[in-house]
């Protein structure tokens, strides 16, 4: 995938390398409208997200990231691990009773 800027203050990318989908970035609203699209279509080869280098996230990243992970499973994979989660995804997740792993709630939006 492409490296996609929304504005100055507020960007994210995301790219497919080898079996991890890396992210980096602003993962909030405005970044994530953008990433949307830029998504491909099939993600099955990823095992991982790998998100060491996400400098924020909100609650449209955490969407964007349960998208990722049914596309992985529409694909017919198994549901990526997480990796690397950034300050403040764990109380995201406990803030709306969705696991860590993100495995539960994928099940449902594939």
């Amino acid at each position: 995938m492409k490296r996609v800027a929304t504005n100055a203050q507020t960007s994210a990318s995301a790219e497919v390398r080898g079996d991890a989908l890396v992210v980096s970035g602003a993962l909030q609203r405005h970044a994530v409208t953008a990433l949307w699209s830029a998504l491909p279509v099939s993600l099955a080869q990823v095992r991982q997200i790998d998100l060491a280098s996400v400098a924020a996230l909100d609650t449209a990243g955490l969407a964007w990231l349960i998208e990722v992970i049914a596309r992985v499973r529409r694909g017919g994979a198994q549901a990526p691990r997480i990796m690397h989660a950034p300050q403040g995804y764990a109380s995201l997740c406990l803030a709306y009773r969705i696991q860590p792993s993100l495995e539960g709630i994928a099940h449902v939006a594939a």
